[in-house]
């Protein structure tokens, strides 16, 4: 992007201000893992902890070139092994609580519950506490995909985009800023 894509203005806001307040408006405990650009990124966060009046936990990932499964393990590290987890990414501005609530519905006996537009992975992933475990026993160069492959599973299939709306270049933030106008 050029650019810090997760300050990129959306709404009067940030991207990354939608992706943190609906997590925070649907748990009670938040871990925020940051890594590139750490320092605008986490300058941001502060401003939002006084403006959203909640409190979550930021936590750097010194390895970050390793991937994103790396700032997941990061994150889990901060994590009961008696909770359930949703594991979020910041260029997701569309999700929203309710997305967190519906993934609550569905999580029951399952390790996770991971949502499908056409086929295609969505995030928020949610996670049983049972994987907490499995999850901190890998290495940073494991993926979140190929370890809920081998785990029980619900792909739950549906037609909305905000699953898998992501901003990964100016196209995709040219859409999104175009599709809010509408």
């Amino acid at each position: 992007m050029n650019k810090v894509k997760l300050l990129l203005p959306y709404k009067q806001k940030t991207l990354l201000y939608w992706s943190l307040k609906a997590a925070l408006d649907s748990s009670e405990s938040v871990i925020v893992v940051t890594g590139f650009y750490h320092q605008k990124i986490e300058k941001e966060l502060i401003k939002y902890k006084e403006q959203l009046n909640k409190e979550f936990i930021i936590v750097r990932n010194e390895n970050s070139e390793l991937g994103q499964f790396s700032s997941t393990l990061v994150g889990l590290k901060g994590i009961s092994e008696e909770d359930d987890f949703a594991i979020a990414l910041a260029d997701r501005p569309l999700i929203t609580k309710e997305h967190y609530r519906l993934l609550r519905t569905l999580l029951n006996d399952w390790d996770a519950v991971r949502v499908y537009h056409n086929d295609n992975p969505g995030h928020p992933v949610l996670c049983s506490y049972s994987l907490i475990k499995p999850l901190l026993n890998g290495t940073p160069f494991d993926s979140m995909q190929s370890f809920l492959d081998t785990k029980n599973v619900l792909r739950y299939q549906t037609d909305d985009k905000a699953w898998v709306t992501d901003i990964d270049n100016p196209a995709d933030y040219n859409q999104l800023v175009a599709n809010s106008k509408l």
